[in-house]
C-alpha cells in the first residue's frame, strides 16, 4: 500500500478544499498507540499528517502546521490518543492534538475521526541547536518526555508544563 501524503486533506463542510501539497520528503513517522490504523508523518514541508490507513487515498485527516524547518522525529502519546510531540531543525519541540479526541469512540469511518480540533498545545524552545529526538516516557506521571538535539544536551521536561 502505498499513501499519498501530498494529497489534499479530506473536505470539511463549508470549508473550500485544499489544493495538492507540493512534494517534500518525508523524515520521519509513527503509528498512534490506541488507534492502531493511524499513522501520523512529517517531514521537510513542516508539516505533520495523520492518515488512516483503511482510506489511504482519501488524503490526510488532519494536517498540524507551526514549525519553522524540517520536522526531524515526531511520536505519539503513550497516554493520550490524540496528542503527539515532535522536534525541529527549527530548535523547538512541540505538543500537538490531532483533533480527534471528541467523538473518537463513536468514529466509523476515516472522515468521521476528522472534526477540525488539530492545533499546538504547547513549545518548548530550549535547544540551541537542531532538536533532533523526542520520546515520552512510560513510568510515572504521564506528561514527561526527553529531547536531544546537536547542541549534545539531552533535556528532560514536562509537556503539561508547556501546555496552555
Amino acid at each position: 500500500m502505498q499513501i499519498p501524503i501530498h494529497a489534499p486533506p479530506l473536505t470539511r463542510p463549508g470549508i473550500a478544499p485544499m489544493p495538492a501539497m507540493p512534494e517534500a520528503e518525508a523524515l520521519t513517522h509513527d503509528w498512534n498507540k490506541y488507534r492502531d490504523t493511524i499513522l501520523a508523518t512529517g517531514g521537510v514541508d513542516r508539516m505533520i499528517r495523520t492518515f488512516d490507513i483503511r482510506a489511504p487515498n482519501q488524503g490526510p485527516l488532519a494536517i498540524l502546521q507551526g514549525h519553522e524547518f524540517a520536522i526531524r522525529r515526531l511520536t505519539w502519546s503513550p497516554h493520550l490518543s490524540d496528542v503527539l510531540l515532535s522536534a525541529s531543525y527549527d530548535m523547538t519541540c512541540r505538543v500537538w492534538t490531532d483533533g480527534s479526541a471528541v467523538g473518537q469512540s463513536s468514529a466509523k469511518t476515516p472522515a468521521d475521526t476528522l472534526i477540525g480540533g488539530e492545533r499546538e498545545l504547547g513549545r518548548m524552545g530550549m535547544h540551541t541547536e537542531f532538536a533532533t529526538g523526542v520520546d515520552w516516557c512510560l513510568f510515572g506521571a504521564e506528561g514527561w518526555c526527553a529531547s536531544c538535539g546537536w547542541d549534545e544536551r539531552v533535556l528532560v521536561w514536562d509537556v503539561r508544563a508547556i501546555m496552555g
